[in-house]
């Protein structure tokens, strides 16, 4: 079975991809399912697109990538099925979708984030009217089938179709594991994510100042190697593939605060995942999926500043608990959020939807 899957980003870039579908290409190619990505962006286009102003060639990426997916329209018949992953488009309409029902080509559609939501960078705000994120209604209208990430983006599309079934985001058991803790000193407190979602970290900025002034505890922050917190001394690096899970596995209690918002709720919990599933104990805000990546002890929930400094207090204090919190963390990850565990889903959803269009 072939399936095109219609990316947004080139192969690595992008962690919504490495973490939904490219770790799958081996597994179900073992299984008899071949992924073939082509991406809308090129190498060039991604390093461009974020940058503030550079719209001649923000306009050339865009123009290259749209006949890109033409391309792709045309090339789809020889293939099962389409997949697309969160847009075939970063602009417009979904003139490809389209085109694919037009020709009775079936696709299925993946998406780990509330997209259908009007969120666009600050590099490029004054261009937010191309986003067309009203497009993600008729792309789910018309796919085959739905994969979503969680509970919550499931429900939200329930609202225009039935074909949805939920598969979770997971991590490589295989290349996530845990490392030994007991001795390190003092004790590493740390955040991971982007420049995007560094705001859900500035929630945070109070009770990590005054618990460092409390507590021999470093701060770790990933993926804003400018980021500060007046007041306390920071370890701010910059995302690195090379290093990503060393750079993690430093950390000793990992955090994810988290708004109480429509976009935060879409979130399928990458960044907890991650620090489970290197033993690290983590502290969640109680938001969306988190909920239930949290239950039974897996990791602990803080909704606000008194809770989470209170929480992240016993956990610098307790070695014992640092090390149960951290193990459930990994025993979860590992039943229900591994590729191991979750590669059924992917495989009986590719097949579902390609053989339903068929009958």
């Amino acid at each position: 079975m072939r399936v095109l899957v219609l990316t947004p980003y080139p192969l690595g870039r992008a962690p919504s991809q490495r973490f939904r579908w490219e770790q799958y290409v081996e597994p179900l190619r073992a299984r008899g399912i071949l992924l073939e990505p082509s991406s809308f962006l090129d190498d060039h286009g991604m390093d461009v697109v974020h940058v503030p102003g550079a719209w001649p060639a923000k306009a050339a990426a865009t123009f290259t990538g749209a006949l890109r997916r033409l391309r792709d329209t045309i090339v789809a018949r020889r293939y099962d099925l389409v997949l697309v992953h969160r847009e075939s488009l970063p602009v417009g309409v979904a003139w490809v979708e389209q085109i694919l029902r037009a020709i009775r080509m079936p696709y299925a559609f993946d998406f780990d984030d509330a997209i259908y939501l009007a969120a666009v960078s600050e590099a490029n705000r004054r261009a937010s009217w191309l986003k067309g994120a009203r497009k993600t209604v008729s792309v789910v209208e018309n796919a085959g089938l739905v994969l979503a990430g969680n509970e919550h983006l499931r429900d939200w599309t329930l609202g225009y179709t039935p074909r949805v079934v939920v598969v979770p985001t997971t991590i490589d058991t295989n290349a996530y594991r845990p490392v030994c803790r007991r001795g390190a000193a003092p004790l590493c407190v740390g955040w991971s994510g982007s420049m995007s979602t560094i705001e859900h970290l500035k929630l945070l900025e109070p009770v990590l100042s005054q618990l460092q002034r409390e507590r021999e505890i470093r701060i770790r922050v990933i993926g804003d190697p400018s980021y500060t917190i007046e007041g306390a001394v920071i370890e701010a690096l910059p995302w690195r593939e090379a290093s990503e899970i060393d750079d993690l596995a430093a950390i000793d209690i990992g955090v994810m605060p988290l708004p109480d918002d429509e976009w935060a709720r879409g979130k399928c919990g990458l960044k907890a995942l991650q620090y489970m599933a290197l033993g690290i104990p983590t502290v969640l805000s109680p938001v969306g999926v988190n909920r239930k990546i949290a239950r039974d002890g897996a990791a602990i929930l803080a909704a606000t500043s008194p809770e989470w400094a209170t929480t992240l207090r016993a956990l610098i204090d307790d070695e014992e608990l640092r090390a149960r919190v951290g193990g459930a963390g990994r025993v979860r990850v590992e039943r229900e959020y591994s590729v191991e565990a979750t590669l059924p889903l992917w495989e009986h959803a590719l097949r579902d939807a390609a053989a339903s269009a068929k009958r």
